[in-house]
């Protein structure tokens, strides 16, 4: 099944050469397959770009293999592949993460369809790599309305791994480094605000793989407030420091449980999580309340 459309998916990788097996694997294993794979490699140490050959060597999938001599960072690997990409339609999966079988097919079906629809995302999987399964998946917003919404209010709608764009939202917008790790808040943001028409697909259509990742709160904590100074210049709204606090921790519990190696730290740690949301949702409500007053 062709649903007309060519597709290539760009991925860039930077030592992932433990996850690659997995990750082509996925994408032979899809019932609907892309016309090509643009692989960066960000100047890896290990034998990523071995294993990249030897896929290359071993299907029928085109795969063209971009060696960068030194490491220039994650999101100008992903530019130069979208640069080199011949499809109508550009998947983003990182390698360290596979596809669902139908994933391809799903979207493809919809872009037809639906030809004012310019990106469309998905739901993940959260997959633990130490448990071996599938630990969680996302609750993204779904429509276009809603996504725009969560954006503006600073929340990350959707997931730079699991989203399809054709390739002429690729050539009005980039990614940029300076912004890395929430360079899909700060492009997404952008599109939307530009009336680029978003919808994300309620089925997880892609597994996120939690592995050894640095996710320390330290780490969270700067990625909102990254967040926090993107939302002023690019929505013009500010978040409050304790709430961008809030979320931070909210947002570290929830990892540590996806993260956990036991049935039970996981537990614990996502009942905490949702302990904090809860009380975010009731505040948030308790406060409307008022005001309808």
């Amino acid at each position: 099944m062709s649903v007309f459309f060519n597709l290539s998916i760009v991925t860039a990788n930077f030592n992932y050469a433990h996850f690659l097996d997995k990750f082509f694997g996925s994408i032979m294993n899809s019932n609907v397959q892309p016309q090509e794979i643009i692989f960066v490699d960000d100047a890896s140490t290990d034998n990523s770009i071995e294993k990249a050959k030897t896929w290359k060597n071993a299907i029928q999938i085109p795969i063209t293999i971009v060696e960068n001599k030194s490491n220039i960072g994650f999101a100008n690997c992903l530019n130069i592949g979208v640069s080199k990409a011949k499809g109508d339609l550009i998947l983003r999966i990182d390698s360290d993460d596979f596809l669902h079988p139908f994933r391809i097919e799903r979207e493809k079906i919809i872009f037809l369809k639906n030809p004012y629809i310019q990106v469309i995302g998905s739901n993940t999987y959260y997959f633990n790599d130490k448990r071996r399964r599938v630990v969680g998946q996302s609750h993204f917003p779904l429509t276009n309305k809603d996504i725009y919404n969560a954006l503006r209010k600073g929340f990350i709608s959707m997931a730079n791994t699991s989203f399809t764009a054709r390739k002429e939202v690729f050539e009005l917008f980039k990614y940029e480094q300076q912004f890395v790790p929430y360079e899909e808040y700060v492009i997404f943001s952008k599109m939307i605000k530009q009336n680029i028409q978003f919808i994300n697909l309620r089925e997880p259509l892609t597994y996120y793989r939690v592995h050894n990742q640095n996710r320390s709160l330290n780490f969270i904590v700067n990625k909102q407030r990254g967040i926090r100074s993107q939302r002023i210049g690019i929505w013009g709204e500010k978040t409050l420091l304790i709430t961008m606090y809030y979320r931070s921790f909210s947002d570290y519990l929830y990892w540590k449980s996806l993260k956990s190696t036991t049935t039970l730290k996981h537990t614990f740690y996502k009942f905490i999580a949702s302990l904090l949301k809860a009380n975010r949702l009731l505040s948030r409500l308790f406060r409307r309340y008022h005001q309808s007053f």
